[in-house]
């Protein structure tokens, strides 16, 4: 059995070859789609064709479980289990931090001192609802839709002038601010890991 963990091509070269060896693959962070396999690029296709060798999908969501099914995937093979992104931040963000470098330990601490964030990155849309900042997504696409519904993130495009309202929007508008910063996180509980390693201990 092999772990991969999310959308890199790194994650598809590794699942890729277990197939030729006929090695079994684990999937963390199963299931996210845009269904669009150019958005984002090359994430969008790396993530399905994982999913068409994973023997086992450990969702971050329902959401993602119920497209990993709707793609026909097994539902004994998916298992929710939220998303190991969110242990790791519980392991490094520290009240007392200052840094000048900025590796995960670093970056993390910065999010979290932040007082909002735009990003195009899809790990940060889930870390920084986690540490309570509204987070402006400057994509046109999200495979990490939870978060909109939750309110946690906005998706505000490539268009200079509409991420410039929406940060504008965030600044002088506390009660918008507020909203996003205290809503719900839908992304996990620091305990994905765990999940993992007690399914994968009970069945291998």
């Amino acid at each position: 059995m092999v772990l991969v963990h999310g959308d890199t091509s790194t994650t598809f070269v590794t699942t890729l070859a277990c197939f030729c060896l006929q090695i079994l693959v684990g999937h963390v962070e199963a299931g996210l789609r845009t269904y669009n396999i150019y958005s984002p690029y090359l994430e969008g296709f790396n993530r399905q064709a994982v999913s068409i060798i994973s023997a086992y999908n450990f969702a971050p969501t329902e959401l993602s479980r119920q497209n990993l099914i709707k793609e026909g995937k097994n539902p004994s093979s998916i298992y929710v289990t939220w998303n190991t992104a969110i242990d790791a931040l519980k392991t490094t963000v520290r009240a007392d931090y200052r840094h000048e470098q900025l590796d995960v330990l670093d970056f993390h601490n910065s999010l979290a001192h932040s007082y909002m964030i735009l990003t195009d990155s899809g790990g940060i849309q889930e870390e920084a609802p986690s540490l309570g900042k509204p987070v402006l997504v400057m994509r046109d696409t999200t495979e990490r839709p939870e978060g909109i519904a939750a309110g946690t993130l906005k998706l505000v495009g490539t268009n200079e002038e509409t991420i410039y309202k929406a940060f504008k929007q965030l600044l002088e508008d506390s009660a918008e601010y507020a909203r996003m910063s205290e809503a719900s996180n839908p992304y996990g509980d620091g305990l994905a890991s765990k999940r993992i390693a007690d399914i994968l201990e009970k069945d291998i």
